[in-house]
This record gives C-alpha cells, structure tokens and sequence, in this order.
C-alpha cells in the first residue's frame, strides 16, 4: 500500500543551494580543475532550477563512478572513454534518453570546469547512434489519467482532510497541467476564485519559463469546488497569503505541515488509485505526469486546437501534443477515415 503520511525527502531549500559538484570526487582530479568547478557552482547559485542541479549531479554521479571503477580520470575525459561508457550504459539496458542525459551533463560538467567539452566528438556521436539503432528511441511514458479515469479517482469515499486535499491537487493537475514541480509551488495567493464559480491558478515558473514571467491556467468549477473546501478546511483562507497551498497533513489528519515534495504528486495520484480499486497495470503506469498526459489526450479527442492545447499548458512547441497522442493519432488518420467511408468500421 502507498503510505498514507507524506513523505518529504531532502528539503527543498537545500536542492537550491546545491552544488553541480557530486560529492566525493576522485583524487586524480586536478587542484586547479576543482577550483574552476567550485567557482562555477557560486555563480551558477540561483541560475538553474533545483531539478537541473539534481539531474547534473545525479548524472555525473554515475560517469565519476564508473570512471573510478574503471581507473580512469572522469575531469578532463576522454572521448574514447564517454564512448566506452555510453556503450557499458546500454549494455546494462540503460534507456536512450538517459544516456543522452549522461552525456550532456559530461559536457556540462566539462564547461563548468573550463575545459573544452569532448561530447561532440563523432566516437560518443557513433556510440549514442549505435545504442539508439540497437534499442530504439522511443521513450515509456506514463499512463494518461483522461477524464475517465479522474472521475473514478475523484469519487472515492471519504471525508479526511488527507482525501480533500489529494483530490483538490489531482483535479488541480487536470485542468492547469501543471507538471509536479510546479504544482507543490503554488501559493495560495496563486488562487483566485471567480463569482462564476470557476477560477484561474497563476504558475510562476516552469521548465519552460525559467525566468518566471508566469502564466494563468483555468480550473472549472468542479475543481474549484473541491479546493474551496481544500482551503477552507485546512485553514489557508486568507486569498493574500504567501503559504503554499498544497501541505502536508500531519499524523491525526487534523492539522497541515510544510509544502509538499514534487516526489508527493505521485504517491499521491497512486495512493488515490489504489483507493479507487483501479487496475493494478493501471496503478504501475500512473506517475505525477499521468494527469498532464490525460488532458491532452482528452483536448485532442475533443478537437480542441494545437495553440489552444499549447496554451492550456505553457508548451512552446506542438512536440509533446503529438508524442502523448500517436496512439489517438492512429485512429483519426487517412486509414482510419477510410475504412469509415468503405464501411468497414
């Protein structure tokens, strides 16, 4: 079963302060190489998001201890050794994508040190291609939480505050799309209630707006409902106050704590899952980009635009529409109109 107390992890104040550099490193690195990356990191400070300085470290991590196994210097590397590496990733069965991150964050680390970056050379390009021909590049994406299946999720009986606030955070992630880091960021000055009955939610910063100009996304009334409620229960009335609107609900499911971790959304959405008796498959696939994937499958079913989808949740480009719809994409297209018209359908 999914715990039902949340759990936080490291606190999130730590991961902005977080340096690219992973820690230990390896002796054969040079004095005058660590300087450069320590210089790098204070500059660096508040320039990148918390889950950038995560993923570089975390990457850079697997290369430095792969480089010590191996007896090799990872600062400055070797392009013959990032093209072994790539190759030993995909052997272990290591995802395309992830290895492309790997290497990524090998030139971001070699920048950071003022050194020049050997991950453009065409031994790793040759690797990566030779790992994508083997494997393919086709990415596993979570399951799409459509309409149908929020509906489920949404009704599962209960009055705790624990259950109001996870439902008003799933129906939340439904209608903005928000992806988790920005969900566990909104404050309750974010929240604007409208006479209607519906409201908008203001998302400050996103992956895709790292400057924090902001954006404003719809909810309908029956989200608004279920966050009136989230609100007014745990205490958060005050429409001017700075307090995350998503807390922890502490032991005795009386009284909130802290914001939430992004890592929360998920066991969250499962947690609800699990209550709502859905299919164990189903429960594996969901994760916190279930309900962004569901949206935008169910805008796409319903003809809404490619802007008006884009809009609906701060993408620049139309890539992800078509990745999180190949599948409805297959039954709207010329085959299928076909078979329509020769009534075979």
């Amino acid at each position: 079963m999914i715990p039902e107390s949340d759990s936080r992890g490291r606190d999130k104040q730590t991961a902005v302060g977080r340096s690219f550099i992973p820690d230990p490193l390896p002796r054969t690195i040079s004095p005058r190489i660590l300087d450069a990356l320590r210089r790098y990191s204070r500059h660096a400070r508040g320039a990148f998001s918390p889950e950038t300085i995560r993923a570089i470290q975390s990457d850079t991590r697997v290369f430095i201890k792969w480089c010590v196994t191996k007896g090799i210097c990872p600062l400055p590397a070797d392009p013959e050794h990032i093209a072994q590496f790539v190759d030993d990733m995909a052997a272990q069965g290591k995802a395309p994508a992830s290895v492309r991150r790997y290497v990524s964050s090998i030139r971001h680390i070699h920048i950071a040190a003022d050194l020049e970056s050997p991950t453009g050379k065409q031994i790793i390009r040759m690797a990566l291609s030779r790992q994508a021909r083997l494997h393919g590049t086709e990415q596993k994406q979570a399951i799409g939480a459509t309409r149908r299946v929020i509906d489920v999720i949404l009704h599962v009986p209960g009055s705790s505050l624990l259950l109001a606030r996870d439902k008003a955070i799933i129906a939340t992630a439904y209608d903005t799309l928000a992806r988790r880091s920005e969900l566990v960021e909104i404050r309750r000055n974010d929240l604007q209630f409208n006479p209607e009955g519906d409201g908008v939610i203001r998302i400050r910063r996103s992956k895709t707006d790292q400057e924090g100009a902001g954006s404003f996304r719809y909810i309908a009334p029956d989200t608004a409902a279920l966050l009136r409620d989230w609100v007014e229960r745990a205490g958060l009335t005050n429409p001017h106050d700075e307090t995350h609107l998503f807390r922890s609900v502490r032991k005795g499911g009386k009284q909130i704590g802290k914001g939430l971790s992004p890592y929360d959304i998920t066991r969250i959405i499962k947690r609800l899952a699990q209550q709502a008796a859905l299919a164990p498959d189903m429960i594996a696939g969901l994760s916190a980009h279930s309900t962004r994937i569901g949206a935008t499958q169910d805008m796409e079913a319903y003809d809404i635009s490619t802007a008006g989808i884009m809009q609906a949740a701060g993408w620049k480009t139309p890539t992800m529409i078509a990745r999180y719809t190949r599948k409805q994409a297959a039954a709207r297209s010329g085959a299928a109109r076909l078979a329509q018209r020769q009534n075979r359908v």
